[in-house]
């Protein structure tokens, strides 16, 4: 984890937005009053603590320009530009203006749209314009009208002036007033909607009411009652555009207002955000994922706080922040987790201006179009919303797990391993585990290179031979010769049915062991009892008549072609052909006077000598074919 996060700040530092606060940049507020409320074009007017404080803190921080209502000249646009930056509307004492046309209900909302912050004050002696009023009702804002006030009665001085308490009045949840400064409070109240963008900071207390003022409480003359009414309500576009509405020019004791609504506070913004492939962090947001890959997303939060940018930290459970990564819908929905703070400048790499996030991920078993998104929406904060969209796409042919990658194939890898393990021990040993007589594997599988085998036991096929060399001058003899075989089983109770096969044949091919040395003797026997008689093939231990049809010997074998050949010749046991012609077949020559007859090693796995094998047998079948004809029924 150590070596990841050295790695992923040395990107960070990479990544450099130059985060300059905007504090530093001069900017514009339009003052709008009414001369008959309060002159604020007059220096010597006699304005109230808390305008005075409000106005200092606008002429010290902003270029401040100070109008009237009634002045035609005045407009918030140049050529459907915004002029100004933020914009302060104090009560008037009318409903109707004369600047009605730049002041409306429409321009209101699109210097609104236009990431202009709206500052409006009311009260219960006066009122707000039709344009201010109807913009407003759209946020889902509703001030009382004229001649409203709020009333408390369990809260009021001798003088009929409400005691704002902290513990009663301020919205608890909020993030824009953390303390109530504001004690004595006269003003008015509003209703507001249901809105998320709305943000309520101070509220009524539950036996505060906004009534007419002189009249009696009831349904046509009570405004709000208990704690459906709001003193001071915030509003944060989706563009991050703010509007605060305070019912009384005496909450402009509380600074933390007007500095949330001129986003001079509960300003955050994204400094850096980075995607990456867990095996390839030296690419930067690539644009093309494969499905199952390891992503790595990470972002640099900064909080502008007097003016300068530092680092973010959550505190809070519910403030984490969440990356979904979607198609539709999101695929994965992940909370952020924290790195620590980080730099972002290329200047300064000792001042830390940022407070780094990571999640990594595993990319879903789904192809297609994704986004990266951050949706970070708090009251109290201004919002962020990235997006960032990537390819997703599926395994190509050679990225496909093959063989032990794969768990199910397991249990077939290791039958499979342990069958090969088993047959090289078995050849090892000279397959001697046969049950008992002589053994029928190699011949069968003489035939199973043919890729013909009818079969399990005995097994009949015919095969057309061919020369293997076409320059010979037997070549032309062998074309239209057909080998038809019988392979007759080597174990005991196979043996009673090979003399019924011997008049049929034109040439013997007789396949031994040339490993398994003990069973040298029981070929040779086997081969003498064949040219003489038959008659052990039958059991005759409990002492019962031979049937002499089942003992017949071979009849007229003289010349016919006997060709031996010994298998397994490629194993390091095997006994050399010298030794098998010295020790077995000369002296099987000799006894059965077989004048025509071959010793010849093979390798029938290898597929080494078969070919020539037959070659020598089908040479002789042709210069002794006269010797004996098969008697086919």
């Amino acid at each position: 984890m150590l070596g990841f996060l050295t790695l992923l700040v040395s990107y960070l530092y990479l990544a450099i937005v130059n985060a300059s606060a905007k504090g530093l940049e001069e900017e514009h507020v339009l003052v709008l009053f009414d001369p008959e409320i309060i002159a604020l074009n007059d220096s010597s007017a006699n304005l109230t603590p808390e305008v005075t404080h409000f106005m200092q803190h606008l002429n010290s921080k902003y270029k401040t320009f100070v109008g009237d209502y009634n002045d035609v000249d005045i407009s918030l646009f140049s050529q459907d530009y915004p002029k100004f930056d933020h914009l302060v509307l104090f009560p008037t004492s009318k409903k109707s203006i004369k600047n009605s046309a730049n002041l409306n209900q429409h321009q209101l909302l699109k210097f609104f749209n236009a990431g202009g912050n709206i500052f409006a004050i009311g009260g219960s002696d006066v009122t707000t314009t039709e344009g201010i009023n109807s913009f407003l009702n759209e946020l889902g804002i509703y001030p009382s009208p004229k001649s409203y006030r709020y009333i408390d009665h369990f809260n009021t001085e001798k003088d009929g002036v409400v005691e704002l308490k902290q513990e009663e009045n301020l919205v608890q949840e909020n993030r824009i007033l953390k303390s109530l400064k504001t004690v004595e409070y006269k003003g008015n109240a509003a209703l507001i909607s249901n809105s998320e963008l709305i943000q309520p900071i101070v509220k009524s207390s539950k036996t505060g009411y906004t009534n007419k003022v002189g009249e009696t409480m009831n349904g046509k003359n009570t405004w709000t009652f208990g704690e459906q009414g709001y003193l001071a309500v915030g509003f944060q576009a989706l563009n991050n555009a703010r509007l605060v509405w305070i019912g009384s020019e005496s909450l402009l004791a509380d600074d933390a207002l007007f500095k949330w609504c001129f986003q001079e506070t509960g300003v955050i913004k994204l400094q850096f955000v980075q995607h990456m492939k867990a095996d390839e962090p030296e690419k930067i947001n690539p644009h093309l994922y494969k499905i199952k890959d390891e992503a790595i997303y990470t972002i640099g939060v900064s909080e502008l706080v007097d003016g300068k940018w530092v680092p973010f930290e959550v505190t809070e459970e519910e403030d984490q922040f969440q990356l979904s990564f979607k198609m539709l819908d999101p695929y994965q929905r992940l909370n952020l987790k924290p790195l620590g703070p980080v730099s972002t400048s290329s200047e300064n790499k000792s001042a830390l201006d940022a407070y780094a996030y990571h999640i990594s991920f595993t990319v879903p078993d789904h192809h297609g179009m994704f986004t990266f998104e951050l949706d970070y929406k708090r009251h109290g904060l201004s919002y962020i919303l990235d997006k960032k969209v990537v390819t997703v796409r599926h395994l190509a042919n050679d990225e496909f797990k093959r063989s032990w990658d794969i768990s199910n194939s397991w249990l077939y890898l290791a039958s499979t391993a342990l069958k090969n393990t088993l047959f090289k021990n078995d050849r090892a040993r000279g397959d001697t585990d046969l049950e008992e007589g002589l053994e029928s594997t190699s011949t069968s599988t003489i035939l199973k290179s043919k890729r013909i085998l009818p079969t399990v036991g005995q097994n009949t096929t015919t095969i057309k031979f061919e020369a293997s060399d076409k320059n010979s001058p037997f070549a032309a003899q062998f074309n239209n010769i057909n080998l038809k075989f019988w392979d007759l089983g080597g174990q005991r109770s196979l043996r009673n049915m090979w003399s019924r096969y011997f008049k049929q044949c034109h040439g013997i091919i007789f396949v031994i062991d040339s490993t398994d040395t003990a069973r040298f003797q029981e070929c040779y026997e086997t081969l003498i009892d064949i040219a003489n008689h038959d008659s052990w093939l039958v059991d005759n231990s409990e002492g019962q008549e031979i049937d002499q049809e089942r003992t017949i010997g071979i009849d007229g074998t003289v010349n016919v072609p006997i060709l031996m050949l010994a298998n397994k010749q490629d194993l390091p046991q095997a006994v050399d052909l010298v030794s098998l012609k010295t020790g077995v077949f000369i002296k099987l020559v000799s006894e059965l006077e077989a004048t025509d007859s071959k010793l010849l090693p093979v390798s029938v796995l290898e597929n080494q000598g078969l070919k020539e094998s037959l070659e020598w047998l089908v040479t002789r079948l042709i210069y002794n074919k006269g010797n004996k004809r098969p008697e086919y029924k």
